[in-house]
């Protein structure tokens, strides 16, 4: 039998209903869990009614930090988790925090410095950059010859239209004075990333980038091993990324991979579109592959490959465990066998992507 890691888990909302705690409740030859956490206490009495009896609610993060019982936090709220992430360094747990790690390089830096000193294991939760189909998509890179262009396009429709299919718990005890609090730290490390930027370019970069179009660098990141160089974005209607407006703008990104790929990414937020899609497309000399990735939240979806070549068209799936379950199953591997270094180098190159992004926006908008 293996060695069992005790855990607890910090948020418990719609993510960690859909995917991390079923993976993680399944895995239980993997993880015991032994404490939660979440700032409303309706929703830690419901959840804890689906877990063992010996549980403990905290409904402060930082005393299940505390609990000598834990080896490792799972950190699944919304929003950054340098603050959390560093408190549970400090008392030596292991650390699974969910995107973005960090909205600023410096914190970022200083948890890849604690991990090293402490030897412990901080992953940051990109899972696409888990899906099972991510080796044969490179192997397949190397058949397509010379790389002429990457696309990468997000048709991302409203949270509400992609939930329907489940019934998330919510309830209204939310301690206002935790979530203002977050908020406040949040803008302040804004702030200290963007400098005198207005408000509005800070609200896009913690909301829209950091909340969403991160995704994007991890995956790439995770496929070619470096990020395209950013030369142009154009973000419409612009009206829209201000901070009360009903729905982000739409994003278009252009670069290049060397020596002569040209790289595309549109993030297109949709409200009434059907259904979400993620395409990516490389085109070679020799032939192009695409790849179609599944929306966060259907379960037990994955990615599926079509090449393009001289033979004619081939398909392939990625089966049927999720990339949220291989995650979950690699944050314990990397536990056991010491690997501390997982991706907090790539996703400090992340940070600075996006911080691009809003420096180029800024320039060509303001």
């Amino acid at each position: 039998m293996p060695k069992k890691i005790s855990v607890g888990i910090v948020g418990l909302g719609t993510i960690a209903q859909i995917q991390h705690l079923p993976n993680i409740v399944n895995l239980n030859n993997y993880f015991s869990i032994k404490s939660i956490a979440d700032i409303s206490p309706k929703l830690c009495e419901q959840i804890a009614k689906n877990l063992p009896k010996t549980i403990s609610i905290y409904s402060d993060w930082k005393n299940l930090c505390k609990d000598p019982r834990i080896e490792a936090v799972f950190f699944l709220t919304s929003g950054a988790h340098s603050l959390m992430s560093k408190y549970a360094l400090l008392n030596n747990k292991h650390v699974f925090a969910e995107k973005p790690l960090s909205l600023t390089v410096k914190d970022a830096k200083e948890l890849s410095s604690i991990t090293k000193r402490k030897k412990l294991v901080l992953q940051v939760g990109y899972m696409k950059t888990y899906e099972p189909l991510i080796k044969d998509i490179k192997q397949k890179i190397k058949t397509l010859g010379e790389l002429r262009s990457v696309r990468l396009n997000v048709y991302h429709p409203s949270d509400d239209s992609q939930l329907t299919h489940v019934k998330i718990k919510k309830f209204n005890d939310i301690d206002r004075k935790v979530l203002n609090f977050a908020k406040k730290f949040e803008i302040n490390q804004t702030k200290f990333s963007l400098g005198k930027l207005s408000n509005k370019w800070g609200h896009y970069y913690r909301e829209v980038l950091q909340g969403s179009v991160i995704h994007g660098p991890s995956l790439l990141h995770s496929i070619f091993n470096e990020l395209p160089v950013l030369e142009d974005v154009r973000i419409w209607p612009i009206i829209n990324i201000h901070p009360n407006s009903k729905e982000p703008p739409c994003l278009n990104i252009f670069g290049k991979y060397k020596p002569y790929a040209v790289f595309e990414m549109n993030w297109l937020f949709l409200n009434d579109y059907p259904k979400y899609r993620e395409i990516l497309e490389i085109n070679g000399k020799k032939g192009s592959l695409e790849v179609s990735f599944p929306p966060p939240y259907l379960k037990n979806i994955t990615a599926g490959i079509k090449l393009y070549n001289s033979k004619g068209v081939s398909k392939k799936s990625g089966g049927i465990k999720s990339a949220f379950k291989i995650e979950a199953e690699e944050f314990y591997k990397n536990i056991i066998n010491k690997n501390f270094d997982v991706n907090i180098k790539s996703a400090i190159k992340d940070i600075e992507w996006l911080q691009k992004i809003v420096f180029l926006g800024s320039q060509k908008y303001d």
